[in-house]
Order: C-alpha cells, then structure tokens, then sequence
C-alpha cells in the first residue's frame, strides 16, 4: 500500500501579511527601550504576563507580534534562572485564564552568556475583546458574571 502525498496549500496574501520573528529579531529587543511591541518581567513577576498577553491581543494589528521576555529585568540583563520548564508552566497557566483562549508561541532562549530566559509571543487578535477574568452585568439590583 503506498501514500500519495496530499499538497499543501498556502494563502499567499495570509503568509504576506504575517510579520514573522527571527530569533536573531527577538534577541535584538533583548536589550532595546520597551515600546508598545515589547515587555519584560522578572521570573518573580510571571503573573503580569496575563494582563499584557490581553493587552496586545486586543491592541496589536491583528497577527502582528509582541514579545514578552519573562526572566529578564527592566534593563534587559537576563536574571538567573535556574528552572526554565517550571517558569514556563506557570506562564503558560497565567495565560491559560485569557477568555476567549489565545496561543501564545513560547520558547526558552539563552542569551550570549548563557542565561535562559522565556519569550512569550502574543499576536493581535481578531477575536478580541479578550478579558483576563470575568466580565461583568448588572440585573437590576445584583451586579452578576457576564454570560458568552
């Protein structure tokens, strides 16, 4: 019994109009001034990285990325990170609370020294509003949890 192989197709104007990271690109806004594309928590902060995977999921051009470094300081210096798979676990948990969900690309890096750090990509959404906990109703005198 053989396989055909079934071709892929590709939407050119989908793959043109996706602004794709190199790691060399990542690496560069390592050490650059935060702007609206780029974040950095310390390892300790991990539970920020929810309120800023909504803020550029409902922000960005839809598909545009930004970064998140997690395990880096303010000034761009890695910390010292000794358990990358536990920090990743629980960042992935944070953002696991978005509604609706977003997927998030994640990926231990290692700076020029060594030191590993975790870079959390979150694109602009076209799903959005997304929210970080529940939104919220009022019926008549009782505020309530907003419904889908």
């Amino acid at each position: 019994m053989s396989t055909v192989p079934v071709p892929l197709t590709v939407n050119v104007a989908d793959t043109l109009s996706r602004l794709e990271l190199t790691d060399r690109d990542i690496l560069l806004r390592l050490k650059n001034t935060e702007d609206s594309t780029v974040e950095r928590k310390s390892a300790n902060d991990y539970r920020d990285c929810l309120k800023t995977a909504v803020v550029f999921s409902n922000s960005l051009p839809v598909d545009d990325p930004g970064i998140i470094f997690v395990g880096v300081r303010n000034d761009g210096t890695v910390e010292d990170n000794s358990n990358m798979e536990s920090l990743q676990k629980k960042v992935s948990a944070e953002i696991g609370k978005v509604y609706p969900p977003i997927y998030p690309q994640m990926k231990a890096v290692k700076d020029a020294g060594g030191k590993e750090f975790l870079i959390v990509i979150v694109r602009g959404s076209a799903e959005r509003p997304h929210f970080s906990g529940p939104s919220y109703i009022r019926d008549g005198t009782q505020t309530m949890e907003a419904s889908e």
